[in-house]
């Protein structure tokens, strides 16, 4: 539990029944899909007594803060029907603080509407907080409101779609260099480790570091894989030794000593953690481009991403060039927090994502996604342009209105993506 949640429950308690309580707290708490956070928004319904929620830009307000926070009201252990929401567009000292107070007792629609210039405010009732809890408040983002209807009007309502967590697909976090060492495992991440045995007869296998290759099919990787099965007892120690003797790297975290044997035992376990062929590659952070990637061949994969194991290449294709499409990356924007500007994804949040019935789609179509995956060039979100793939998949799927469709996402996620990033 983030200290934060500790220290407000405390207060909670030491404080009288009915005392109003109002705090600055990270915004985070409200969206996120963990353990945490739903026991944090359980709190504040159940304890804290939530009436009002204040967000507003993050600029202007804290020196060195980085984190995204919001205003919580609350009256202590005391039930209420609804909460407001109020949701400045303005930074914190450009607000008219005296017409802000005067319009806080106005009456709010169901709807966000204007509340002053810059200000729009709803009310939400406490039943819709309280169902909404599991899957993180995501009404409460006013700039997001439109596109949270139509994620759920035309992909979570739809027939045509499905959960991805009901796909019964293999679903699993990369782990590679979770143990300590990636830039050992990842061989030539480090150029005076990698020069040094750039001539001798060392085996390496695919692996995927980071998500920064700009084409959907990873063919051999962006890093070579040091896998401790495929070489020699006297290969790996001299790899160890040398990697031991390495300066410590200014800026990054100092890795710890350790012992031949220790390291053996690492490397030993990572060799394990190969991942099957036909594996959909989805970045865990993002910023500006809709990646994703697909390897044809068993891959081994860094934190840095999360991966779908698919029984065909056939379907990895499809998931691969739906993922890469304009209407799954504005879901996506929709399931993810915001980390400091960065879409932030886990495992929970990929899994509400949506994914068509591939059962469903038309040979043609697919003839045609089959065509067209190897030359996909990833989404620049903040300018999202319509390509051939969004129009094949659009087509399929939702027929005459495609156009629409297609217009009405490039719009949303071009605004998602622009505030994330402002």
């Amino acid at each position: 539990m983030p200290l934060e949640g500790v220290f407000l429950e405390l207060l909670i308690e030491l404080l009288k029944p009915g005392t109003t309580l109002a705090c600055v707290f990270p915004k985070t708490h409200l969206m996120a899909r963990g353990l945490e956070a739903k026991t944090i928004r359980k709190l504040l319904l159940n304890k804290f007594g939530l009436r009002l929620v204040f967000t507003y830009p993050g600029d202007e307000i804290f020196d060195g803060v980085t984190k995204d926070t919001c205003v919580l009201v609350g009256k202590v252990k005391t039930s209420s029907e609804y909460i407001k929401v109020i949701s400045s567009y303005d930074t914190i000292p450009n607000i008219d603080i005296h017409r802000f107070v005067q319009t806080l007792s106005d009456d709010m629609t169901y709807n966000f509407s204007p509340m002053m210039p810059g200000i729009v405010a709803r009310k939400i009732s406490v039943q819709g907080m309280i169902a909404d809890i599991e899957d993180g408040w995501r009404t409460l983002n006013s700039e997001m409101s439109d596109a949270v209807a139509f994620v759920k009007d035309n992909f979570k309502n739809s027939s045509q779609f499905l959960e991805l967590s009901i796909s019964n697909y293999i679903i699993k976090r990369g782990h590679a260099g979770n143990e300590g060492g990636s830039d050992i495992i990842f061989f030539d991440a480090r150029s005076e480790l990698y020069n040094k045995f750039e001539n001798k007869n060392i085996s390496f296998s695919i692996g995927m570091r980071n998500a920064k290759l700009d084409t959907i099919d990873i063919g051999t990787g962006d890093n070579y894989f040091l896998d401790i099965s495929n070489n020699s007892d006297q290969v790996i120690d001299a790899i160890i030794d040398t990697y031991n003797k390495l300066p410590e790297r200014k800026g990054k975290q100092q890795r710890g000593r350790k012992t031949k044997q220790e390291w053996k035992k690492i490397l030993a376990k990572e060799s394990k953690g190969e991942f099957g062929a036909n594996s959909v590659l989805i970045p865990r952070g993002i910023r500006a481009t809709g990646k994703i990637y697909l390897s044809k061949n068993p891959v081994f994969v860094s934190t840095n991403f999360v991966v779908c194991t698919l029984p065909s290449l056939s379907e990895a294709i499809m998931l691969s060039t739906w993922m890469s499409t304009i209407f799954y990356q504005l879901i996506c924007e929709v399931s993810s927090k915001d980390q400091e500007g960065m879409r932030k994804m886990e495992i929970c949040d990929i899994e509400k994502t949506f994914i068509p019935v591939f059962d469903n789609i038309k040979k043609e179509t697919k003839d045609a996604l089959f065509k067209e995956y190897s030359s996909i060039r990833f989404l620049k979100l903040i300018d999202p342009q319509i390509r051939r793939v969004d129009r094949i998949w659009a087509n399929e799927l939702f027929g005459e209105n495609s156009d629409t469709m297609l217009d009405n996402a490039r719009r949303m996620l071009e605004y998602l993506a622009k505030r994330r990033n402002a």
